[in-house]
């Protein structure tokens, strides 16, 4: 029970304690830096939860009755301690609401230059397979659970690299801009 009680106490307050962290880094930062500061908290803090949400309702009661289908004869009733079920479910909950972050991760290595729109066109390819390897991880090993997880994945990394387009465009929409007015 005390696993149990860390694990829900640390996915409840880690939102809580990023925000306070970020509020204490604010004053020293500029005030653009401070509201891109915030917006990226509460992103990816609806992330984090957005994963857990869908693992809580769909991913975990699906990898279940999928593994005691899939796995147990007919007939054949399952047992299991309560630690196994509860490390199952966190397992696949804060597995999913950690690869939840991944277009967190997209936008924010876009916004900073690592990786622009043109890099994701060269590797997209790789982030499947790699978003495929980390789903077999989280996930009991039955593809369906897998295919459960990848698939909204791929929807928020497309999503990720259409905010990252936005992005770059408007960075050269103002240096455009910028060089007109230099001009006049």
């Amino acid at each position: 029970y005390f696993q149990l009680a860390l694990t829900i106490g640390g996915i409840f307050t880690l939102p809580i304690a990023l925000s306070l962290l970020w509020g204490f880094i604010t004053p020293a930062v500029s005030k653009k830096m401070a509201l891109v500061g915030h917006v990226s908290v509460a992103a990816s803090t609806l992330l984090f939860w957005g994963g857990v949400i869908f693992a809580w309702i769909y991913l975990f009661p699906f990898s279940l009755n999928m593994m005691l289908d899939t796995f147990l004869p007919s007939g054949v009733m399952a047992q299991t301690a309560l630690e196994k079920y509860y490390s199952f479910l966190f397992m696949i909950v804060i597995g999913s609401g950690l690869t939840f972050q991944l277009p967190m991760v997209v936008v924010v290595l876009g916004a900073i230059r690592i990786a622009p729109v043109a890099f994701h066109a060269r590797v997209w390819k790789g982030v499947v397979v790699g978003v495929f390897i980390f789903a077999a991880f989280v996930t009991p090993p039955d593809p369906f659970s897998m295919f459960a997880l990848v698939c909204p994945l791929l929807v928020l990394y497309s999503i990720a690299v259409g905010i990252v387009w936005f992005i770059e465009k408007a960075r050269k929409e103002a240096r455009q801009e910028q060089e007109i007015a230099s001009y006049q």
